[in-house]
């Protein structure tokens, strides 16, 4: 492997990285994932260039449409909630920017925060089990 191409694999923290990045359900269990991005790239980045934006990108029109939560009357659309490092998109939800934050736009960040603890726990399952295997 060349200079340049170790280059890659070195994230901010000065570690060798290859990135994961997931998508999980509400029981943690992940229903997509996107293994091999370089370190050095941008959360955002390497979601654009995944397998999962293009076939969103694709099939926008195709995804389920809004549905209302039992009880509520409201219609609201299927997200993935994401984090600040992702693009906004009809199917992608992320949190407000951190200054100068309603009431009602930190307890929105709150509660998005809440959904994505899945996935952080779905990682956390896999990290357990990895070390289990590796004991």
């Amino acid at each position: 492997m060349s200079y340049k191409s170790w280059a890659t694999v070195f994230n901010y923290k000065q570690s060798i990285s290859i990135v994961l990045q997931g998508v999980a359900d509400s029981e943690s269990r992940f229903i997509f994932i996107d293994i091999g991005a370089y370190g050095k790239q941008s959360d955002g980045g390497i979601f654009s260039a995944s397998t999962l934006y293009h076939f969103l990108e694709d099939y926008e029109s195709t995804l389920l449409k809004p549905a209302s939560f039992e009880g509520s009357g409201t219609e609201m659309s299927f997200v993935i909630p994401g984090d600040e490092a992702y693009p906004l998109k009809t199917y992608v939800m992320k949190p407000f920017a951190r200054k100068d934050l309603s009431c009602e736009e930190r307890v929105f960040n709150y509660r998005l925060s809440r959904a994505r603890r899945c996935v952080a726990c779905a990682f956390g399952i896999l990290t357990a089990k990895w070390r289990l295997l590796k004991q």
